[in-house]
């Protein structure tokens, strides 16, 4: 963990914590003291930042409003002020707008976390954050029927400015191409997810919405063409004997299946039998692929290795931008009908493995019926576990079995299949990859 993601993880706890009483212990105090005094000591405000200084960022002086944050004196006082309402900042998370707190989570929340983004790599991810968050609020407000056209002009703008941004700060980081290849296939596998949840609610309110997805279609192919340079100048590098962006590939693919896995069992309960089935099937490809991923970089094949990395890490990414964004939308409307999207083979496939079981298509169930049949799904734990899920179990075998070779591989897929309750069918991403 490095300072920054010290300090960020110590300031955001803070206000949790300021969230939960209605003032701060002096122990609380100082570390607050501790936290901010650090920050300013690794970022003064003097002067504007560098990276925010040349016309193509522009989205910088989104946080110009604030002159007061080129003083430190003032900064202390802001983000002091700012944890001491902690309770109202923390609500004003989930605002949406329109809503009473949304000018506390655009004007004080979003500016003061972007000012803690202390390089262009964070800053760069921090834009990418906003413009999906501009994205669930478009969804949960259109799931809740509350999206008009003079909002959704407003989040459509919103977003264009921050995916400008992001673009801007990622191309500027194309010297590194670890980060640069890793970043923006991280950003076309969300805003692909996006695009295909807003397709859904668009359905149903098309007007309302076809400003948004417009501009996720049109920041996603922006992405995509950013995410095949980049990923060519990685691949470029690895076929040199470079293993830099190998290496990192593979431990961002790695820590977003734990994230992926974490959020799915987290919210295994908040989602449709159906959901549930698809969520779950593609994190289980996600686990095999880099299963496979790592099996490659034993054989010393380093660019297959990375292409399978990158796989991964495309579908565990997809999952959890459907989970966030269905999380949104829960908390405004109960039992979403939205669904994870699947490439059209992979849908195909799906099809064709309940045919050779002789499935049924399943009659839609009551929200009740759900709940209880989500009860019944829910696999027992293993023996010494006290819980445990398919995705936890299937995320740890297949990682595992990299590790395995002959009768032993075979033995642990074989083990592997027996425990989960459902079948995986073979990976495939035509949409990401063009394949």
């Amino acid at each position: 963990m490095t300072q920054h993601d010290h300090i960020d993880t110590t300031f955001e706890a803070l206000i949790k914590e300021a969230a939960r009483e209605p003032s701060l212990s002096a122990k609380e105090r100082e570390r607050m003291a501790y936290t901010l005094t650090e920050y300013m000591r690794h970022k003064p405000l003097s002067h504007t930042s560098a990276i925010f200084q040349e016309e193509p960022h522009r989205e910088a002086r989104a946080y110009a409003w604030i002159p007061s944050l080129k003083r430190p004196a003032a900064v202390l006082s802001i983000l002091g002020l700012f944890a001491l309402s902690g309770g109202v900042s923390y609500a004003a998370e989930e605002a949406l707008p329109g809503d009473l707190l949304y000018a506390v989570k655009t004007g004080v929340n979003e500016p003061i976390r972007g000012a803690l983004a202390l390089s262009s790599s964070a800053a760069a991810l921090w834009q990418m954050r906003l413009v999906e968050r501009r994205i669930e609020e478009a969804a949960a407000l259109a799931a809740a029927g509350r999206l008009n056209e003079e909002t959704g002009t407003t989040l459509r703008a919103n977003l264009e400015r921050h995916a400008i941004a992001a673009a801007a700060l990622l191309e500027s980081a194309s010297n590194d191409d670890a980060f640069a290849a890793e970043a923006s296939l991280r950003f076309e596998a969300r805003l692909a997810e996006h695009e295909a949840l807003l397709s859904q609610l668009s359905e149903r309110d098309g007007e309302a919405l076809s400003a948004v997805l417009a501009s996720v279609l049109g920041a996603r192919e922006h992405a995509s063409r950013m995410r095949a340079s980049a990923g060519e100048r990685a691949a470029l590098s690895v076929e040199l004997g470079n293993e830099t962006a190998l290496n990192s590939m593979r431990r961002a693919a790695q820590k977003q299946l734990e994230t992926s896995a974490s959020l799915v069992r987290e919210s295994a309960r908040a989602l449709s039998s159906v959901s549930h089935d698809l969520v779950a099937t593609e994190l289980e490809n996600a686990a095999e692929v880099f299963a496979e991923g790592e099996e490659l970089m034993g054989q010393n094949a380093a660019k297959e290795a990375l292409h399978s990395f990158e796989h991964s890490l495309a579908a565990s990414e997809k999952v959890s931008a459907f989970i966030r964004t269905n999380a949104k939308i829960q908390r405004h409307v109960r039992h979403p009908s939205l669904e994870p999207s699947l490439s059209v083979k992979r849908r195909a496939q799906k099809g064709a493995d309940e045919g050779e079981r002789g499935d049924t298509v399943a009659p839609t169930l009551s929200p009740d019926e759900e709940d209880e049949k989500r009860q019944k799904d829910v696999p027992p734990a293993l023996p010494g576990s006290r819980d445990n899920s398919a995705v936890d179990v299937a995320l740890t075998s297949s990682i595992e079995t990299a590790t395995t070779t002959g009768e032993e591989e075979e033995q642990a897929k074989a083990e592997e299949m027996q425990l989960l309750p459902f079948p995986l069918p073979p990976m495939h991403f035509p949409h990401f990859f063009g394949q």
